[in-house]
């Protein structure tokens, strides 16, 4: 058996693909220490954003106004909700309970000057229950919830990436205490 000594992260769709590779590792007998899932929509509840959507986002963040990176990040996010509506997520199976944490932002995203729908992972934090409950399901035990700031588009701006930089490590110290449990504390 491998032992994989670090515990893997991925954000939005990132998570997702975090959960796949993980996956894949544990059923090639590797040791996984855990996933942390930051602020990932449910891969089987997942409602694709909008084009007009993704034109909001890319156009309210602080990235360049290069019309042609503007133009490749809209495919990347086209492409990740393409990805995403077509995956179904297994669960894990056979297998020890995999070690996850859902690090969620603690404010909704309604940065929308005109009448565009948002699903309701972005903009409704009450879904993040749902979110968890299938988390839950597909990795076969329990799922601990923090919470981090702002919302889904701003962990790592300038006003927050210190707090979400302090959160993960007292969360990776918390867990390196406790990595002979199954879950995280």
């Amino acid at each position: 058996m491998i032992r994989a000594d670090q515990r893997t992260l991925g954000w939005s769709f990132g998570g997702v693909v975090a959960f796949e590779i993980v996956r894949i590792l544990r059923l090639r007998s590797t040791i996984v220490k855990g996933l942390i899932l930051i602020d990932s929509p449910s891969p089987s509840l997942h409602v694709p954003l909008s084009s007009a959507l993704i034109d909001q986002i890319l156009s309210s963040s602080s990235a360049s106004p290069n019309p042609e990176l503007q133009k490749l990040c809209k495919a990347q996010f086209i492409q990740n909700s393409q990805l995403l509506t077509d995956y179904s997520a297994t669960e894990i199976q056979n297998q020890p309970s995999l070690p996850l944490v859902f690090l969620k932002s603690s404010e909704p995203y309604n940065n929308i000057s005109i009448d565009i729908e948002i699903p309701s992972w972005l903009s409704n934090h009450a879904d993040a229950t749902a979110s968890i409950h299938v988390w839950e399901s597909i990795s076969g035990g329990f799922v601990e919830m923090m919470d981090i700031p702002g919302n889904h588009f701003e962990a790592f701006s300038p006003q927050n990436v210190g707090r979400f930089y302090w959160s993960l490590m007292i969360l990776l110290l918390k867990a390196s205490v406790h990595s002979d449990r199954t879950r995280f504390h």
